[in-house]
């Protein structure tokens, strides 16, 4: 397998960077072990990890470059590529010792990135340009973490941040959490209750874990909708709650579009190569997911450029971190209260209400698509998007018009709400429907139900940006 990798001086550097003492330790303190060796990465929280490799990336037949392994193997992995690659995990999260049934922890993730469509990519060529543009909302994200007293781990991606917290299983609050989470689609829970050897989805998934993974996502909408509009006072660009229209900053809340065993993320420490390089776009500049701020620690904006560029410095400044997710329990719960008395609760359990009508009611209700169309104010433009479902309804911009669309012309001023189920439920008839071509992308990549009423819940819940309240 070695024999396929080009190597040159940076791969070397990349492979040594795996061996050094700070790699070791900021890596496995981020996944929950112990250890101070790769052999000890097995104790660690993550039910699985992924390997992003060359080999694997230069397979026609692979729709991701990704490798799924448990996490004893992963030494043997990194023989394997001499360390040519990038590490992500799970947020699925193997089962609690002292609670079980519940997941050993819950992590928090609120992610806020750079867009720019299409390339050149602005993080890449000009990241001191972009990382001064994201700089207001970066100490915004901060400050209001800070207020619900939310204990925090910053992380520098490759075209943003990564804000981290997390919930044990033993805390009180996870009890809390799973409260608000409402139920679950019966198409995930009985995808998830079997095993699929060809999937990431080994070992069936207990149903907490699920609930888990959704009101974390709740939790993230909530927190981003607080502090949208104040964001975009402060920006250049658009700030959107996901890549909608050519660039801007992501709030990004598309954690809600999948169940939690389809969620893979990078992980502190790993280096970026593997999307530059199978885009096309050419060997990229050395960059590393380095740690900005934890409760010991804290980097200035110019301090980044030094650290995420040279290996030996990026292990040496995660020595120096304390790199663990820190329990955010106390301010979570804080976080909670606010939400539970806000407006966006009340979309979501509107959302909870129903699953919309059943698959054999389609044909007679959701698949009238020129009858639905013609409701809307803009009636050709909502049934081409349709009738050119796969791709254009994968895509934010045009769910956002659709959702919207769809919401003012069908919605009622005595439960404005009731609806939004039901558009989730179009969305799916859509999704679901052979003609579009979809092949096995509801099967094998993501689930068409919880696809189609994530989107549902992050478009409407654009209507709550300022402190959950809604202007429906």
């Amino acid at each position: 397998m070695s024999g396929e990798f080009i190597y040159n001086q940076e791969d070397y550097y990349r492979e040594q960077y795996w061996h050094m003492p700070g790699t070791k330790k900021g890596i496995l303190e981020y996944l929950g072990s112990h250890g101070t060796e790769w052999s000890q990465i097995s104790d660690s929280y993550p039910e699985f990890l992924g390997l992003a490799n060359r080999p694997k990336s230069k397979r026609i037949d692979k729709l991701s470059p990704v490798t799924i392994i448990s996490p004893d193997s992963f030494e043997h992995h990194l023989n394997q590529f001499k360390g040519q690659v990038e590490l992500h995990a799970s947020e699925w999260q193997k089962e609690s010792l002292e609670r079980p049934g519940y997941p050993s922890r819950i992590v928090m993730f609120w992610d806020v990135d750079l867009y720019d469509k299409p390339t050149p990519n602005w993080s890449r060529d000009n990241p001191r340009d972009a990382f001064n543009v994201l700089e207001p909302t970066y100490q915004l994200m901060q400050s209001v973490l800070n207020e619900y007293g939310i204990p925090y781990l910053a992380i520098v991606s490759g075209r943003g941040y990564n804000f981290v917290t997390q919930i044990p299983a033993t805390s009180p609050v996870m009890d809390e959490m799973l409260n608000i989470s409402g139920p679950i689609e019966p198409t995930v829970l009985g995808k998830q209750a079997h095993p699929y050897i060809n999937l990431k989805r080994r070992k069936p998934v207990p149903p907490k874990t699920e609930s888990g993974h959704v009101a974390a996502a709740r939790l993230q909408q909530f927190l981003f909708g607080q502090i949208i509009r104040q964001a975009r006072s402060h920006s250049v660009v658009p700030i959107e709650v996901s890549d909608i229209g050519i660039n801007g900053i992501a709030l990004d809340n598309t954690t809600m579009v999948y169940s939690v065993d389809k969620r893979l993320t990078t992980v502190i420490g790993t280096p970026y190569f593997i999307k530059s390089e199978i885009s096309g776009a050419g060997p990229p500049p050395t960059v590393l997911k380095i740690p900005r701020h934890s409760k010991n620690y804290n980097l200035k904006l110019e301090e980044i450029f030094i650290y995420r560029g040279r290996y030996d410095l990026a292990s040496d400044i995660m020595s120096q971190f304390d790199c663990s997710i820190p329990d955010g329990s106390g301010g979570i719960a804080q976080l909670l209260e606010a939400y539970n008395a806000s407006d966006l609760k009340i979309l979501h359990e509107a959302m909870d209400s129903t699953f919309g009508d059943p698959p054999e009611r389609f044909t007679t209700g959701y698949r009238r698509y020129r009858d639905i169309s013609d409701r809307t104010a803009h009636p050709d433009k909502i049934y081409n998007l349709i009738l050119g479902a796969n791709q254009m309804l994968l895509e934010p911009n045009n769910l956002n018009d659709f959702v919207w669309e769809i919401f003012e012309a069908w919605s009622n001023k005595e439960d404005p709400l009731s609806v939004a189920p039901h558009i989730a439920g179009l969305l799916r008839a859509i999704y679901e429907d052979p003609r579009f071509r979809w092949g096995s992308r509801w099967t094998k990549q993501t689930d068409a139900l919880r696809y189609a009423r994530g989107w549902v819940t992050i478009m409407l819940g654009q209507a709550f940006e300022k402190k959950g309240q809604s202007e429906i």
